[in-house]
């Protein structure tokens, strides 16, 4: 019998829909269109399938750049999410904010990072929390009826039980609470405790120990999987309907530290360089978990009864061998390579009432991260009603975007007729770092601090440097030595040495226009916005603003009107030096001792505030480190000098002393 693929009766699909005749293969194709559209359904009635809400799954990779990716024209083999986006909706201008934290706090509410005060990435005994007054994801989904099962990073604060993942809607949460442990031992290396360091791996509430000694992306997702098979096993063997699962993936890989699992850096053998390499293993174990739980998915039947969202949290971080290209800069940056990102999402077939998406594949319209949940949350309310609200185009006055609130894009993305609803996307607005970048239709407007605004292509040959510049090559160095020293405490110490490269940037930049001007900027000075023309000029390679400078006030205005219901940023820099860890007692499996272990935990009670007087600014300790290095610089390069100049002196009069001429 010949094979048939869903490639072939997409394309088969297109042609009856031209012709338009309603032939006995005509309708066949009809069908399997809806049933292969996105996904073989096997055996699942469509029609039945309506009657209930879809499974859904949000998967986050960490720190994987836009060019990191097969289908966007990386060098990783990605095949299982290559597969799965051929099988979604691509999102071609996709935007999630430039770093971890914000991206994490705009997907759990729905909402720009800066509504809820999460505007940079919350560090090791920061205070900072979700608000209380927002409702998260899985609040919502809780009170649809949904389970809510969590494998991965938080990020998003545990200094008290009440800013946890248990307490905001997912009691089920198998993860680490903070930021990028160890990928095997799981300790969360930091400075403050570095005589100790903390392990970082829950399950609930409860410290999980010892903590699983498989890979962390294998770790993740493999209790997903078993998770999604017990559920539905569970309701079928008791004659049950299967309660909707929702369930977020959010992998701590690629991030730093660089350890991949051997048989993923193998499949990396033809990428160049150490970091690059390394980090190719680590979007192999993202490519790998996804495999997991598709399989986990389909093999419990539900895979096409499951609405999966995959988005990276940030741009790559060029450091750490992830690249952005076309695109400038990468992580932290307010460029395109900060925030844009590679995204999809496969609809489950009986979702789809417009053929024409089925031929469309992909969506240009703008989207962020913080327009999945109120879409999800629309799909979820109209499966199964026949009644639904038609789509109906967006009204001009419609002023969400003023209220930093995430957009429904349920109808754009279902029907092919109806608009894209987001009219811009307000990628970063961070008081502590002095950073804005926002885009409104096709202008992209970058104002105060830009961050890093090169361009990183592929490396071609082992011995490429990341960076040009000696200061970029002496801080590679310190990071191929962090990873020798202590592989696990290498991914703290890089993101430390990599910021503090970037602060001796901006204070030698300083110093220089001090030196050429008489004029010493403070830290928080920065040139005048830059305006770009992304229709135009995609990659941000000739900035307009001198030409259109009613576009820019324009621009500024509404980013002062979106700020007016902003809150406070948090200010992500500051620590709690009363922060205390959790001690677990436990008997070793292989030794048998009782071992008593450190774990990162909630430190402050219910109700109780925090000591201002033991909150400390590690931005200062870094501006000052920062400060104290250029100028150790300045007196190495004054001493070398004079050291030099003295020793020309003396050359020159000992060649100029008659004496020695005669002798």
């Amino acid at each position: 019998m010949k094979e048939v693929s869903v490639r072939n009766f997409a394309g088969d699909m297109r042609e009856a829909t031209k012709r338009a005749v309603v032939t006995p293969r005509g309708a066949a194709l009809w069908c399997l269109a809806l049933v292969f559209g996105f996904g073989c359904i096997g055996g699942t009635d469509a029609a039945s399938a309506l009657t209930r809400r879809p499974h859904v799954l949000v998967v986050v990779a960490d720190d994987a750049g836009f060019s990191d990716f097969a289908w966007t024209g990386g060098v990783m083999p990605t095949p299982v999410l290559d597969a799965m986006k051929n099988e979604s909706i691509e999102l071609t201008q996709a935007y999630v904010h430039p770093v971890c934290s914000p991206t994490r706090a705009a997907l759990f509410t729905g909402r720009l990072a800066a509504v809820t005060g999460i505007t940079g990435p919350l560090l090791v005994g920061s205070p900072c929390q979700l608000p209380a007054d927002l409702p998260t994801f899985g609040e919502e989904m809780r009170a649809r009826g949904y389970r809510n099962l969590m494998a991965g990073k938080w990020h998003l604060g545990n200094s008290r039980n009440s800013s946890t993942p248990w307490a905001r809607g997912f009691e089920d949460f198998h993860g680490v609470l903070s930021c990028c442990c160890s990928y095997y031992t799981k300790v969360f290396w930091t400075p403050q405790d570095y005589k100790c360091p903390a392990v970082d791996w829950r399950q609930g509430s409860a410290a999980v120990a010892p903590p699983p000694p498989e890979h962390s992306s294998e770790a993740f997702s493999g209790y997903l999987g078993r998770q999604v098979s017990a559920h539905v096993a569970g309701a079928r063997e008791a004659g049950e309907a299967v309660q909707p699962l929702f369930m977020m993936l959010t992998l701590t890989a690629p991030h730093s530290p660089l350890q991949a699992d051997p048989e993923h850096r193998a499949r990396c053998s033809h990428v160049k360089t150490f970091r690059r390499r390394e980090f190719c293993g680590l979007v192999v174990s993202v490519d790998e978990a996804m495999r997991r739980v598709r399989d986990a998915l389909a093999a419990a039947g539900i895979l096409d009864e499951t609405l999966i969202y995959f988005t990276s949290d940030n741009g790559g971080n060029v450091w750490e061998g992830g690249r952005n290209y076309p695109y400038r800069g990468g992580k932290q940056a307010s460029y395109e390579g900060g925030a844009r990102t590679a995204a999809f999402m496969r609809m489950p077939p009986a979702l789809v009432r417009d053929a024409a998406v089925l031929q469309r594949r992909v969506y240009d319209g703008l989207v962020h991260v913080s327009d999945v949940m109120p879409t999800v949350l629309r799909l979820v309310d109209d499966a199964g009603k026949e009644d639904a609200a038609a789509p109906s185009p967006r009204s001009d006055g419609d002023d969400r975007w003023a209220r930093g609130e995430g957009y429904d894009l349920s109808d754009a993305l279902l029907s092919a007729s109806v608009a894209p609803p987001r009219p811009d996307v307000l990628m970063t607005f961070d008081v502590p770092t002095n950073k804005t970048g926002y885009r409104w239709g096709n202008w992209k407007l970058i104002s105060g601090n830009p961050g890093d605004s090169r361009r990183y292509f592929e490396p071609t040959d082992d011995s490429q440097w990341i960076g040009t510049s000696l200061g970029d090559k002496f801080t590679e160095l310190l990071m191929y030595l962090g990873h020798w020293a202590d592989e696990d405490a290498s991914g703290t110490l890089d993101e430390m040495v990599r910021e503090t490269n970037e602060l001796l940037k901006q204070v030698r930049a300083q110093i220089w226009n001090f030196v050429t001007t008489g004029v010493l900027p403070s830290m928080d000075a920065s040139d005048p916005p830059l305006l770009f023309n992304l229709e135009s000029d995609p990659y941000e390679d000739h900035p307009v603003q001198d030409d259109h400078p009613e576009v820019v006030e324009e621009m500024l205005a509404r980013i002062a009107r979106m700020s007016q219901n902003f809150r406070p940023s948090c200010n992500w820099f500051v620590a709690d030096s009363d922060q205390r860890h959790e001690t677990v007692e436990f008997t070793d499996p292989e030794s048998g001792e009782r071992k008593e272990v450190l774990y990162h935990a909630p430190w402050i009670a219910e109700g109780a505030e925090v000591d201002p007087e033991a909150l400390y600014d590690i931005n200062k300790i870094r501006i000052y480190s920062a400060w104290a290095i250029v100028i150790a610089e300045m007196i190495f390069y004054v001493v070398t000098l004079v050291y030099c100049a003295r020793r020309l002196t003396r050359t020159r009069r000992a060649e100029s002393d008659p004496r020695k001429k005669r002798q």
